[in-house]
């Protein structure tokens, strides 16, 4: 039991620890974008790099929920991907 509780904290904490580095990352771009000419105007292309950055500890998180055997589903916008074994689709299918 103790083996396994420290292999799942060990895991858990790469997933947690890349997305406080991201999260600091873009924290730390806002605020220079901020201190950059055009000064206090932070641009569109930095709001979608820090979005970005965002996008790889979603994907660690969502591919660590598809080993586990669960879906998985990420939304922006309008827009939505569902990862996974959907039971009310695969219903029907033979």
């Amino acid at each position: 039991m103790k083996k396994f509780l420290r292999e799942f904290l060990k895991i858990r904490n790469q997933y947690i620890t890349a997305f406080w580095l991201t999260l600091v990352v873009s924290i730390g771009l806002i605020i220079g974008g901020a201190f950059t000419p055009p000064y206090a105007e932070i641009p569109g292309s930095l709001l979608e790099g820090v979005g970005l950055l965002f996008l790889w500890p979603a994907l660690m998180f969502a591919c660590k929920a598809l080993e586990e055997g669960k879906t998985t589903t990420i939304q922006h916008g309008q827009t939505t991907v569902t990862i996974g074994k959907d039971e009310q689709e695969t219903e029907g299918i033979d």
